[in-house]
C-alpha cells in the first residue's frame, strides 16, 4: 500500500552517495570505517566499561572484522549510517557514532556512540555526537533522533545534555545487561532544537504536573561517578549502592538533602520492538 505522504529522509542519500566525512574539530574527523580499523575497535571492546554498557565482547580481531564490514555495508543499504570517531592526521580510532534503527519514512533514528580509553576526557563524544546530527538535521533531513543510556551511565547522560538531547522520560526495565534489566533514559532531539535549550523536556517541567507526586511515583538511581554511591536523578536524594543490583531498593529512596532541588523523571513506554540488536544501543562508556 502506497505511503500517503511522502518520506522524510530519502533513501538515495545513503543508497546513492558516498557516505561522506564530516569535521568534528581539533583534529577529529567522522569517515567511514575501514577493515583495518578492526584491530584498533577490538582493543577498545577490551575496556570493561565499553563493553558493559554495549553488552558485547570482542573474542578477536577476527570476529570484529566483520563488525566494521557490516558498519560499512549498512550505509549503502540505508539500515545504519556508522562513522569512525578518527584522527584527520594519524586515522587513530577515537571511537564511534552512529544513527541506528532508521525509519527513513519518518525521518527518525538513534544515536549511539562509544569513546576509547585513550580518547576520553577531551570531550569527544559531545563533539563528535552534535557533528553527526547537524548532518542528520541540516544534510539528510531527519526529523528526530532519540538517545537511550541506562540510568547507571551518569557520563552517557552527561554527553546527551551537552549535546543538546533533551531528556523525555524513563523507559523502565528496557534494556537487559549482564546484571539484569535496566530501566533507560530516553533524550532527543527534534529538528530546529537548539544547542544550548533546556535539557529537559518541557512537558516534564509543565507547572500542571504534580511534581511531587510525581517524584514519588516515579524514581530511578543513577551512580555517583566517585562516591561509590547511588543518587535519585532527583538531586539531593541517595540511596545505598546495592540499589544496582536490588531493583526494591529504588523504590525506597532517603530523605532530600538540605537545599537540594528536584526534578521529576517521567517513565515511558519504550519504543523498541521485539527482536532489536542489543550491540551499540546503550550509550557512551565514558567521558
Amino acid at each position: 500500500m502506497p505511503r500517503s505522504a511522502p518520506s522524510i529522509v530519502a533513501a538515495e542519500i545513503f543508497t546513492k552517495a558516498a557516505q561522506p566525512v564530516i569535521p568534528v574539530g581539533e583534529g577529529l574527523v567522522l569517515r567511514a570505517w575501514l577493515r583495518r580499523d578492526a584491530l584498533e575497535v577490538f582493543g577498545a571492546f577490551q575496556d570493561p566499561a565499553i563493553r558493559r554498557w554495549h553488552v558485547r565482547s570482542a573474542d578477536s580481531v577476527e570476529e570484529v572484522e566483520d563488525w566494521v564490514d557490516a558498519w560499512a555495508r549498512s550505509w549503502r543499504g540505508a539500515v545504519d549510517a556508522n562513522w569512525a570517531v578518527a584522527d584527520s592526521r594519524t586515522g587513530r580510532i577515537a571511537g564511534r557514532v552512529s544513527l541506528r534503527e532508521m525509519v527513513l519514512p519518518q525521518g527518525y533514528a538513534e544515536v549511539a556512540y562509544w569513546v576509547a580509553p585513550h580518547a576520553r576526557g577531551r570531550g569527544v563524544a559531545p563533539r563528535a555526537v552534535a557533528a553527526m546530527t547537524a548532518w542528520a538535521f541540516e544534510v539528510a533531513g531527519f526529523h528526530r533522533l532519540e538517545l537511550r543510556h541506562s540510568v547507571h551511565n551518569a557520563q552517557s547522560c552527561r554527553v546527551a545534555a551537552k549535546s543538546g538531547f533533551a531528556l523525555e522520560g524513563v523507559n523502565r526495565s528496557a534494556a537487559l545487561h549482564e546484571d539484569g534489566w535496566h530501566d533507560m533514559h530516553l533524550h532527543a532531539r527534534v529538528r530546529g532544537d537548539r544547542l544550548g535549550e533546556a535539557t529537559v523536556s518541557p512537558w516534564l517541567q509543565d507547572a500542571t504536573v504534580s511534581r511531587a507526586a510525581t517524584e514519588e511515583m516515579f524514581t530511578v538511581a543513577v551512580p555517583e561517578p566517585r562516591s561509590g554511591q547511588v543518587a535519585d536523578v532527583r538531586p539531593g536524594r541517595v540511596t545505598d549502592a546495592h540499589a544496582e543490583r536490588e531493583p526494591d531498593a529504588r523504590a525506597n529512596p532517603q530523605p532530600v538533602v538540605p537545599g537540594a532541588e528536584t526534578q521529576p523523571v517521567v517513565r515511558r513506554p519504550p519504543r523498541h520492538r521485539a527482536g532489536r540488536r542489543l550491540s551499540g544501543r546503550f550509550g557512551f562508556a565514558g567521558p
